[in-house]
């Protein structure tokens, strides 16, 4: 059996919450699409016992990716979408990685031609639709939603139709139909794709909007520099480093993407822990000294971090008090202070007893 020379990553974003966790992985030394095919199966088949309901799945460019799309009876350019193995859900689709690099035109210097200001304009605008990630953003960086759904939709079928007749040549083919068609094709599944889950999640209130960033493959490129980092900036790793760090990071995520990277975090989209899914089932009056051992500050009821910040306050406001009256010589202000009401604090009393 040959080395495995590349791992094969699945991980999961949550549409409706700020979330991503990996679920699997494997070592690989090259697959074929129908192997690709039937992992993704089983993994689908997996993650539905969870009753996590899988409604796109992200992928870039790559010749296997698109000839796995056949094995699920598909074909990514026609009939961009395939039925659930397991469960009676709507059809999933496939969102092929945009292969462009985001431009904008009103910061570019030099002078264009009216053809390419259009191109650089129809293509950052349809960055933009397909990277919406915050409620508060303007123009066509806007969330989808019922009241921006129309101007977005009219924006696609604009775009759909611009890109669908662009030419390289006057006299030549259509760039879909050319060699250079894959990022191009991408926008237009991207857009098409989109407008299907908004009509099968918003319109029927299952969702109030939906932000395009949750399907971008940034999520797994990040991810995948958090392992670069926790060996050093390695873009190599081997398979025992690249598994410690992976078992790491899901232990306790406090690794950073490099500022170098390819690619850059643009939202607060976290990597779901270990101790993301624990729970005290006791109050905390009820926790015995064993349980209290094994509590992670995330698993600590917001009450109880309420009572201590308040406490704590108490007590440091006390001690700015006591410093401030030995240095101010204001009667006026020292009157003032000593006549403010008097504060208990839980820790005057641990510090009297210690």
């Amino acid at each position: 059996m040959p080395l495995a020379k590349e791992a094969l990553v699945y991980l999961l974003t949550g549409i409706n919450e700020r979330w991503k966790i990996p679920v699997a992985y494997f070592y690989i030394n090259g697959l074929t699409s129908q192997e690709r095919a039937e992992i993704t199966l089983q993994l689908l088949r997996f993650v539905a016992t969870s009753r996590v309901e899988v409604i796109a799945l992200t992928f870039d460019g790559l010749l296997a990716n698109i000839k796995m799309c056949t094995e699920f009876n598909t074909d990514v350019y026609v009939k961009p979408y395939f039925r659930h193995p397991t469960i009676s859900s709507p059809n999933i689709k496939p969102k092929l990685c945009d292969c462009f690099t985001n431009v904008n035109g009103r910061r570019t210097s030099g002078l264009f031609s009216a053809p390419t200001i259009k191109f650089l304009r129809m293509v950052n605008n349809a960055f933009d639709c397909l990277n919406s990630r915050s409620l508060f953003s303007h123009g066509f960086k806007r969330p989808l939603r019922a009241d921006t759904a129309f101007h977005t939709f009219t924006f696609f079928t604009e775009d759909i139709e611009y890109f669908s007749g662009l030419k390289l040549h006057l006299d030549g083919k259509c760039i879909i139909e050319t060699k250079s068609k894959t990022g191009f094709l991408g926008f237009i599944i991207d857009m098409k794709n989109l407008k299907k889950i908004y009509q099968e999640y918003v319109e029927t209130r299952c969702l109030k909007y939906i932000l395009a960033y949750k399907f971008s493959q940034d999520h797994l490129e990040i991810f995948f520099s958090c392992i670069r980092t926790m060996g050093g900036y390695n873009n190599n790793p081997n398979c025992i480093q690249f598994t410690s760090a992976y078992k790491r990071l899901l232990h306790h995520n406090e690794v950073k993407s490099s500022a170098a990277a390819n690619c850059l975090p643009l939202d607060n989209t976290n990597i779901l822990t270990i101790s993301s899914t624990k729970k005290i089932k006791k109050s905390p009056k009820e926790l015995d000294e064993e349980d209290i051992e094994d509590i992670m500050v995330d698993d600590i009821p917001l009450q109880l971090i309420n009572s201590t910040l308040h406490n704590s306050v108490l007590y440091i406001s006390g001690f700015i008090e006591m410093r401030m009256l030995k240095k101010i010589t204001c009667e006026t202000c020292i009157q003032l202070v000593n006549e403010s009401k008097e504060a208990n604090s839980i820790l005057f009393t641990f510090r009297e007893h210690t």
